[in-house]
């Protein structure tokens, strides 16, 4: 497996930076989206297991997020982020043009990924794997807290603050917490733009999820803490027959590839890729 770093341009002029563990004439390449806070380097491992099996990896790093340019935990808008995924993909596409995209989803990055193929379908993303979307928070906020919210997005929307996480939610092993304690690059802020964005388009998606046209795998740990596995679950319910197969991962939380039993997990997903990249 061979490892490079790229950088990009968004639309708006950022420089964003990816990431591509790459192998030799793949047959697909997955496309990770990552979550709040965090950055792409931290999918190495999962990089690896899909290289395993014959499955190129890329990712990069969200726009105010790890080595990319922008305000840290904003965007402008949602859009912002649609855009930046399609450049990601273009840039993809420059070294594997021919080969099935599998775009991943994490979290935040769940959220945009599955948005993403709702609002821009594309015959150019074969599969999806989305895992621990933010389709709704475990713990949403509600009355005095989601008003000020809201006068936070209308009025001072780039205003950052703590997100509050809890990193004894993340998994249940303490060097995973630790690691992520410890990571220079993963950061706690969080915009009211980008919370109201973002809580707003989890709901759109359950809203769309009738429309949904790419094959997924639909992902959760029943002991979340800090996404809703049951929005997850209603996704799956509402969706068209046969496009969603959803897992429920139980006692596990919010990182299922970062638990006690990662390598079965990672190992579920690749295996269903694979499965189905042979089936099509």
């Amino acid at each position: 497996m061979e490892e490079r770093s790229f950088n990009f341009k968004s639309k708006d002029g950022l420089q964003l930076y990816g990431h591509a563990w790459d192998i030799s004439k793949p047959t697909g390449v997955v496309c990770m989206v990552h979550g709040m806070g965090e950055h792409i380097q931290r999918y190495h491992h999962v990089a690896q297991a899909f290289g395993r099996a014959n499955l190129a990896f890329w990712g990069f790093d969200l726009r105010g997020h790890g080595h990319s340019e922008g305000k840290k935990g904003h965007t402008p808008s949602i859009v912002h982020f649609f855009d930046d995924i399609e450049a990601f993909l273009l840039e993809v596409r420059t070294t594997h043009p021919d080969i099935p995209v599998i775009l991943y989803g994490h979290s935040m990055g769940g959220n945009l990924a599955l948005n993403f193929m709702l609002q821009r379908p594309s015959k150019e993303t074969s599969l999806g794997v989305i895992t621990s979307p933010w389709l709704r928070l475990s713990q949403p906020p509600t009355g005095l807290k989601l008003w000020m919210a809201k006068f936070g997005a209308r009025f001072m929307p780039a205003l950052a603050q703590p997100n509050r996480l809890d990193i004894a939610d993340i998994s249940s092993v303490k060097e995973e917490q630790e690691a992520y304690a410890n990571d220079p690059l993963n950061h706690d802020r969080i915009t009211a733009g980008l919370f109201m964005e973002i809580n707003g388009m989890g709901a759109k998606a359950i809203e769309m999820a009738g429309t949904l046209q790419t094959p997924i795998l639909l992902a959760h740990g029943s002991e979340d803490a800090i996404t809703s596995a049951s929005a997850s679950e209603e996704f799956a319910r509402a969706a068209p027959e046969n496009m969603v197969d959803f897992k429920l991962w139980i006692g596990l939380r919010h990182e299922t590839h970062n638990e006690h039993t990662k390598e079965d997990v990672i190992g579920f997903y690749v295996d269903w890729v694979v499965g189905k990249l042979r089936s099509s």
